[in-house]
């Protein structure tokens, strides 16, 4: 039992999260095992939140702007190395500090998850939506053409200018 604890603990300290030792053996070194068992599944579980946090925005749960970045790099070279088009969408809210001023940035915040959630509903599958920073956000559109790029951003500027945001602080227009 202590060989394979050994063996395990070195596969740990390697970046196997997923090593587990059959409980077997006298009680002390049993209770051993249980506890690094125990203690593998907490460090694969708390890496696993950490890679996501360092992929999404907290607030918006698209992704942050660090990865989109990475994303978008392997499109791009992805997109030359298939002499395909890609395109990127830039959206800025129009008067957001306005809403934080007169309605507070808990509103605020409601407005840009509600922004989000229209990203990711009215955009393809396949096309890359991340919070740029603040009330800004962007869109990598694989395999699309300038005017292709144009009628996505109008139909999705003209579904927010529609949209009703409802937040504690009512129905904002």
């Amino acid at each position: 039992p202590l060989s394979c604890l050994l063996s395990a603990t070195r596969a740990v300290q390697k970046g196997n999260l997923n090593v587990r030792i059959q409980e077997k053996g006298i009680k002390e070194v049993k209770e051993l095992i249980v506890h690094f068992n125990k203690m593998a599944e907490e460090l694969k579980n708390k890496t696993s939140l950490l890679e996501k946090l360092a992929r999404e925005d907290t607030l918006t749960t698209l992704f942050n702007r660090r990865y989109f970045f990475e994303l978008a790099q392997r499109e791009h070279e992805r997109a030359l190395r298939e002499n395909k088009p890609y395109a990127i969408i830039m959206i800025d809210i129009d008067n957001f500090k306005h809403i934080n001023d007169i309605y507070g940035h808990l509103v605020g915040d409601e407005v840009l998850r509600q922004i989000a959630r229209i990203l990711k509903t009215y955009t393809r599958k396949y096309d890359i939506v991340g919070r740029y920073v603040g009330e800004e956000f962007i869109i990598l559109c694989p395999n699309t053409s300038l005017e292709q790029a144009q009628n996505i951003a109008e139909r999705i500027r003209k579904i927010i200018e529609k949209t009703p945001f409802k937040t504690q602080a009512g129905c904002l227009y």
